[in-house]
């Protein structure tokens, strides 16, 4: 599961730049059709993929989950890759899959408010792709910013009680948050934006964060 979604990464990253290149051959036609069809080459990749993965959290994964940890995880997941697929399906597929993105989500975070605390990492992560869902894909921005807000504050409260070290994997996750809330304030004007995220610092050009 983890070579899968190593490898979404990485033709997820390599699509936008597909059609960049276009400047560099325009006049080309001959240029402009190898970039397209090297761009529907890496979507039906990226497709085959996700779809995969839903096959397998539906007919298996999720179905035989037996803990609460898990059934967030796994529905979590199936949000992920719906997500995935909004960003670049045609029509008629888009909107199942903006669906079975916002179903599977509700539904983890269902789970996750129940099961973990504030700063566990799973209702940390679910959090950040669920609030990036609802600024990228429903564009509903307002919502966004509020259940990023509202998790970054939860959290912050549950470390501010600690008497130990948190946990690594819950500091990242707020500041993941936090990034994408300074960068939501500031309209995504591509500057570099200093975060500052209670115990830690953290500086990294401005771009939507999701995991």
């Amino acid at each position: 599961m983890n070579g899968t979604f190593s490898l979404l990464l990485l033709i997820t990253f390599s699509t936008p730049v597909v059609p960049a290149e276009k400047n560099e051959y325009k006049g080309s036609e001959k240029h402009l059709a190898t970039i397209r069809g090297y761009r529907i080459k890496i979507e039906n990749e990226i497709e085959e993929i996700c779809r995969d993965v839903l096959d397998l959290l539906d007919q298996s994964l999720i179905p035989n989950a037996s803990t609460g940890e898990s059934m967030a995880l796994y529905y979590k997941m199936k949000g992920d890759y719906s997500r995935y697929l909004t960003e670049f399906v045609p029509g008629e597929k888009h909107n199942p899959a903006v669906i079975s993105a916002y179903n599977a989500y509700k539904i983890a975070a269902y789970v996750a408010q129940t099961e973990f605390k504030a700063a566990h990492p799973l209702r940390l992560g679910l959090a950040v792709n669920f609030s990036v869902f609802y600024y990228r894909i429903l564009n509903s921005r307002d919502r966004a910013r509020c259940l990023a807000k509202r998790a970054f504050d939860d959290a912050k409260a549950k470390l501010d009680v600690l008497t130990e070290e948190p946990d690594d994997d819950s500091i990242l996750l707020m500041q993941l948050l936090c990034i994408n809330l300074t960068l939501w304030a500031s309209s995504g004007s591509g500057e570099r934006e200093g975060i500052s995220c209670g115990k830690t610092r953290h500086t990294i050009g401005a771009r939507i964060q999701s995991i």
